[in-house]
């Protein structure tokens, strides 16, 4: 998952000042990646994990 927490980053990506920033990260992952896998490295992931380890549904 990508997080918001970029204390002890160097430089943020060209283009990104700060957590605001995250939907245009998410518009350039769709023009390089199918939508399925960006959902999941959004969060689906993270999600899945949850719901398996806590049986959450």
């Amino acid at each position: 998952g990508v997080g918001s927490d970029y204390d002890g980053m160097v430089a943020l990506p060209r283009g990104m000042r700060d957590v605001t920033d995250l939907p245009r990260l998410t518009e350039a992952l769709l023009k390089r990646h199918p939508e399925s896998w960006v959902e999941r490295v959004m969060g689906g992931n993270f999600r899945r994990y949850f719901r398996e380890t806590l049986g959450g549904g």
